[in-house]
């Protein structure tokens, strides 16, 4: 039952996209609706990489400048005369 519903459904669009009237407009606003939908994919996917990427790159800085800050602590702590391992 559940087949044939759909095959009634599925022949229903059909005869409702292909009407000679009224079918080419509705078919190019199904057209016009999907390369609206992929633009509008396309430009999340653009902008959430680009905050991905920046997330990743700020990550990438604060960790540098960790360790950088470490480096010059422990650097500074061997020239005063202090153990390296001691910090």
């Amino acid at each position: 039952m559940e087949k044939f519903l759909l095959g009634v459904a599925v022949g229903a669009l059909a005869v409702f996209m292909m009407d000679p009237q009224s079918g080419r407009r509705r078919r190019a606003l199904v057209r016009d609706k999907v390369v609206h939908a992929g633009h509008v994919g396309r430009d999340y996917i653009e902008h959430t990489s680009r905050d991905l990427r920046n997330r990743a790159q700020g990550m990438v800085a604060e960790l540098r400048s960790t360790v950088d800050r470490r480096l010059t602590t422990r650097d500074e702590s061997v020239q005063a005369g202090a153990s390296p391992t001691s910090m």
